[in-house]
Parts: structure tokens; C-alpha cells; sequence
């Protein structure tokens, strides 16, 4: 099926996600050369740290909500922060550790004093995505953010996956969703039972980093939940 550019654009060119420990001496936006707060294209804003070259591009990206789990011993991790690009721009002048940027593009937001300069990642947007069927990609995945929403998903959503390049996990992978059963009382016993899983439709991993991917919800007969799981299409399972 042909999917539009559009419903996956955003993530695609503008989103990455990266360890916490990636953002150590990082450099950031100091403020722009008029004052503003907030500023746009066509705008100067000066930013600190070193390693900032002149004559490079970079994006500026803004930090967003982290991903935060519990770990085996019950503690709350941060397994990785997703920073999403809000301008590029132009290095054009540096003086010890303050480099003057100029703003060439802004994509949907105002860049603000904190916001971390990066070099550009430059996604390779490609014509065609070859879905395949996979179990190559570690069991026991799940959905762990509806991207856009703080509910659930629908077909043409575009999700969070807690599987990335170190699970397997590659651009055109479709893996099937099922949605966690209910637990129940036994009319008859008064037990606690867990239903099976259902399985409510697929999704298509569009956009992988280490420990998470971006993907695509293809279809779906129920609304899918966070937490929902992800595993090989029936097909491909051994």
C-alpha cells in the first residue's frame, strides 16, 4: 500500500532519539542578537560550546518528553530523550566559545534560549519502503508512545517502538500488534485470569535508532494502547 510522505514526514526528516548521555557538552542557545525569547528564520541567536565550525549547517533541536522505564531492580531509567528539530542554521562567526548562527529554516517552531545545536542528521528519504514480514526483530517489544497524542493510536498513527537497530530492528520490518489481554474473575472459581492477547493489526518500522524505532500503524481493527505488544507476523513465526 502506498503510504503518504506526509504522515510520516515529520519524524522522518526533524526527530531523532538519543541516549541522555549524548547531550554531555552539547552546545546550546544563549539568546538571540535583538533579545527576543523566541526566534525564527531569517533571525541571529548565539550559541555555547565548543566543536561549532564556521561555515557548517546545523540543526537546532528542542528537548522532548523522555523515555522513562523501570528497570529489574525497580528503579527509573532514562533510556532516551527525543529532541525534534525546530530550525537549521548557519555558523557564521565564533569568538571563544560563543558561535553567532544564522537561522535559515524554521519547521514548526520558534527556537529558544537551551535548545542544543547539532550537526544536521540528514535523513535519506527514500521512494519506496520494502515491507517484509520478520522475526529477526528481539521478542517482547511493545509500544511505548503514540507520537502526536497522548491517547491511543488508529491506522496512519505514527508510534514508538522499544526495539531499535540493537534488537534487530530495520526500516520496512512489519511486525503485528496485539493488544494486552484483560485479566478477569472466574465466575465459577473467583480466580484472577489473563486473556489471551488479541492481535489488532500491523505496523511497519520506518526510522530506527539504537534502542527505539519510529513506526507506522498500517491498520488496526481496535484503537491500539500504549503498551500494546509487537512481535512476527503469525507467518513468520517458527
Amino acid at each position: 500500500s502506498v503510504i503518504p510522505l506526509s504522515d510520516i514526514q515529520q519524524w522522518l526528516e526533524h526527530s531523532i532519539v538519543i541516549s541522555p548521555e549524548s547531550l554531555q557538552n552539547i552546545p546550546y542557545t544563549l539568546g538571540a542578537a535583538d533579545g527576543r525569547v523566541v526566534t525564527g528564520a531569517g533571525q541571529t541567536v548565539y550559541a555555547r560550546g565548543n566543536g561549532l565550525v564556521v561555515g557548517q549547517r546545523y540543526g537546532v533541536y528542542r528537548e522532548g518528553k523522555p523515555y522513562i522505564f523501570t528497570n529489574a531492580e525497580g528503579k527509573k531509567v532514562n533510556a532516551g530523550l527525543e529532541l525534534t528539530e525546530v530550525a537549521s542554521a548557519l555558523a557564521v562567526a565564533g569568538e571563544n566559545d560563543v558561535t553567532t548562527l544564522e537561522l535559515k529554516e524554521s519547521f514548526n517552531a520558534e527556537v529558544r534560549r537551551g535548545d542544543y545545536v547539532l550537526p544536521r542528521y540528514d535523513a535519506e528519504l527514500p521512494s519506496l519502503f520494502y515491507p517484509t514480514a520478520t522475526n529477526e526483530v528481539t521478542a517482547d517489544g511493545q509500544i511505548v508512545r503514540v507520537m502526536g497524542s497522548i491517547g491511543t493510536a488508529a491506522q496512519r498513527s505514527v508510534v514508538t517502538v522499544n526495539r531499535g537497530a540493537m534488537h534487530g530492528a530495520k526500516a520496512g520490518h512489519v511486525l503485528s500488534i496485539y493488544q494486552q489481554g484483560e485479566v478477569v474473575r472466574d465466575p465459577k472459581t473467583k480466580e484472577s485470569v489473563k486473556l489471551p492477547n488479541p492481535r489488532v493489526g500491523n505496523l511497519m518500522i520506518f526510522k530506527t535508532f539504537d534502542q527505539f524505532s519510529y513506526a507506522y500503524i498500517l491498520d488496526s481493527s481496535l484503537p491500539v494502547k500504549v503498551g500494546a505488544l509487537i512481535q512476527a507476523p503469525p507467518t513468520t513465526q517458527n
